[in-house]
């Protein structure tokens, strides 16, 4: 059975419509083949409001879809895809200490001089993702993020496709920035190069310098941190 559309669908609610196989089940999560007959590109997206994973298909043209989003499709967007804003370590490090410097140091309920590290990821998911921030302590960040959205996953290690990514570092060990207390830490991955990954993090004892956010590299994979990818999740 086949289902056509005629414009974008940010959360695919409808039923296969022709006779056949499959017919008045749900299109969401329910897709192997789509056929483009449009005379724009269409990409087919994992989560809904374009997010996650995502195949484009070009004018004219059907495929199968790929592992990705094969059985995982929630919405889909007509025209070229929205190519992801690059993050450097420079550009989140300048944009976060414009940020903290305009506002008192403050984001969404996180004061820099308070809560420290955290301000900046919730900064970062708040500014430039359209996830929902689970909030907690650093240990929590990359758990508690995964639990507030469908289609994160956490990991111990990353590769170059997965970033930006955040990171959590687990109570007790003092590791990548984390003093080894029972509140951890937790920081945006912006590179990797082989196993040393370039990260931007902050504290509290930053609040009143220049800049917000200090920029490390660190060993990868380490027992006691873990990740989440935001990749395809940015805007």
């Amino acid at each position: 059975s086949m289902r056509g559309y005629t414009g974008s669908v940010s959360t695919l609610a409808e039923t296969y419509q022709s006779v056949g196989s499959g017919q008045g089940q749900a299109v969401r999560n329910n897709s192997w083949s789509v056929y483009n007959n449009t005379s724009d590109s269409v990409t087919v997206y994992y989560s809904p409001n374009y997010a996650g994973a995502s195949q484009t298909i070009p004018a004219k043209t059907g495929a199968n879809l790929s592992a990705a989003v094969k059985d995982n499709n929630a919405s889909h967007r007509f025209g070229p895809a929205p190519v992801a804003p690059v993050f450097t370590a420079t550009s989140v490090q300048n944009e976060f200490t414009s940020y903290m410097s305009n506002n008192k140091n403050y984001y969404g309920g996180y004061y820099l001089w308070d809560n420290g590290c955290t301000t900046l990821t919730a900064w970062f998911v708040g500014a430039h993702t359209n996830l929902a921030y689970g909030h907690g302590n650093g240990e929590g960040v990359v758990r508690q993020l995964v639990s507030a959205n469908s289609g994160l996953t956490s990991t111990g290690t990353l590769t170059s496709a997965q970033l930006p990514a955040l990171y959590s570092v687990a109570p007790g060990y003092a590791v990548w920035g984390a003093s080894g207390g029972s509140w951890g830490h937790t920081g945006i991955v912006v590179a990797i190069n082989g196993n040393q990954a370039t990260v931007v993090e902050t504290w509290t004892g930053l609040a009143n310098s220049n800049p917000r956010a200090k920029v490390s590299t660190y060993t990868i994979p380490t027992t006691g941190v873990t990740f989440v990818s935001l990749a395809g999740r940015t805007r």
